[in-house]
This record gives C-alpha cells, structure tokens and sequence, in this order.
C-alpha cells in the first residue's frame, strides 16, 4: 500500500505504519516514509520512499501487552515498561 499524495502535494509522509503481504501471503507490518526530490528551482524531479520492517517491534509490543494483561493475585511484583522506539513512531 502505497500512501497517497506525496508526489501530487510534495508533502512527505513519516513513518506511516502499513502492512504488506510476504510470497505465503502473511501480513507483515512496516513503516512507510517517503519525500520528493526538487532540483534547484524547486520543480519535482523524483522521489524517495523507503520501507522498514516492523516484525520485531510488533512481535515485542505483543509480548508487553500479555505481560501486562497476566493475572496475579496481588500485582505484587509484577513490572512492565513501555520502550518507544523511532522505528516504532517514536
């Protein structure tokens, strides 16, 4: 999926979290960016995107989110931390 309006607006688009389909036809989530290229009067003459893959990050906010949705008796004990990346909208 490609996000649209970047070539037409010249505005960039950061980090914009998609999903992909692999050759197996799994879903695999990445981060979009992309940008205009201008020569040096301005006019448009290209473009830039690129494309990160964001398995890691999601495989990791996953296991937070059962760590912090475990049943305890008390919650004694039990700690959870959030780490925001820039890979994940940082």
């Amino acid at each position: 999926m490609r996000p649209e309006g970047t070539h037409r607006t010249g505005r960039p688009v950061v980090n914009k979290a998609v999903y992909i389909l692999n050759a197996n036809g799994e879903r695999i989530p990445i981060s979009i960016s992309t940008a205009v290229l201008k020569d040096e009067r301005g006019r448009v003459i290209g473009g830039v995107e690129t494309f990160r893959d964001l398995s890691q990050v999601e495989e990791l906010r996953k296991e937070l989110e059962g760590v912090t949705r475990s049943p305890t008796s008390s919650g004694a004990g039990r700690h959870a931390a959030v780490v925001r990346t820039a890979a994940a909208g940082g």
